[in-house]
């Protein structure tokens, strides 16, 4: 998309001229190597080698081991995994919720991973509006360790515009110098007995967004007669999610090998005509996941 092309066109810039030397991605799970495709099809400063993705299963510690490599990607739901793993006692797969996540907690991201400046995207960033969140707490934790801080929505928060603050938070501190209560009993007009805003006060909401408006690529509807319009369709490549990975490794138990001895050879009708599933299982693995 076009803040994906965008966000790498910048970053580039940086990394080209000196000001970073290495890149940390946090994506939605599955869209990693769409993330690398692009680099490669956009940029002209990164190659092949120069990737790495944190999966399940190498999550553990990973940073003194891939010094060599210049971009970082990891699936959100793993952060606060690839953090934990650095913390003295922590069990893996243990509850994280009653972590108390201090300032640059656990690991020296810098040191570990044999960087200077560190540049931070974090793709999908209205994920992150909860500061009660798992997720939320250990990149606010890390975020010392970033000199360049970016966050992409295409979602933007605007209706509820009180769930900006975490992402303003990581960004800089700065920019609502106030706690996140503060933020919304400044941000309101009226309250419910929830603490959940009813109504806002139009001066101060006007007053943040004219201080820090939001950067908007805004895509242009096709049937606006007064546009001229280009339609590009481009191929999105994505890895496979855990689940998918599991419900292939039982396909191919259950089903495949079962087939190979009733067919001499397999074709894709069928495998259409006797797994007529296989097709939501790449789609939409949640659908079968019972």
């Amino acid at each position: 998309g076009g803040k994906t092309i965008v966000t790498i066109s910048v970053i580039s810039h940086r990394f080209k001229q000196g000001y970073i030397d290495g890149i940390f991605i946090i994506t939605p799970d599955g869209t990693q190597y769409n993330w690398i495709r692009s680099f490669l099809n956009f940029s002209n400063v990164f190659a092949e080698e120069d990737f790495y993705i944190i999966n399940n299963d190498n999550k553990i510690k990973p940073f003194d081991r891939i010094k060599d490599k210049k971009v970082v990607l990891v699936a959100s739901h793993l952060l606060k995994d690839v953090f934990l793993s650095y913390k003295k006692g922590y069990k893996m797969g243990s509850s994280a919720k009653l972590i108390r996540w201090r300032d640059g907690a656990f690991v020296d991201l810098k040191k570990e991973w044999g960087k200077k400046s560190i540049a931070c995207v974090v793709d999908e960033s209205h994920l992150y509006k909860r500061t009660t969140s798992v997720k939320t707490k250990a990149l606010l934790a890390n975020k010392k360790y970033f000199d360049y801080r970016y966050m992409l929505s295409a979602t933007p928060n605007i209706t509820r515009i009180e769930d900006i603050y975490s992402q303003f938070k990581f960004l800089d501190k700065s920019l609502i110098p106030f706690s996140e209560e503060a933020f919304k009993l400044w941000l309101a007009k009226d309250l419910d007995k929830y603490s959940n805003i009813t109504s806002y006060n139009v001066e101060n909401v006007d007053a943040l967004k004219a201080k820090y408006p939001l950067v908007m690529i805004q895509v242009l509807k096709e049937n606006l007669p007064e546009m001229k319009f280009k339609k590009e369709v481009n191929p999105i490549y994505l890895n496979m999610t855990y689940l998918q990975h599991q419900l292939y490794s039982l396909i191919w138990e259950e089903e495949i090998e079962r087939l190979l001895e009733e067919y001499d050879e397999l074709t894709w009708k069928v495998l259409g005509n006797k797994l007529h599933h296989l097709t939501m299982a790449i789609d939409c693995p949640e659908v079968l996941k019972q």
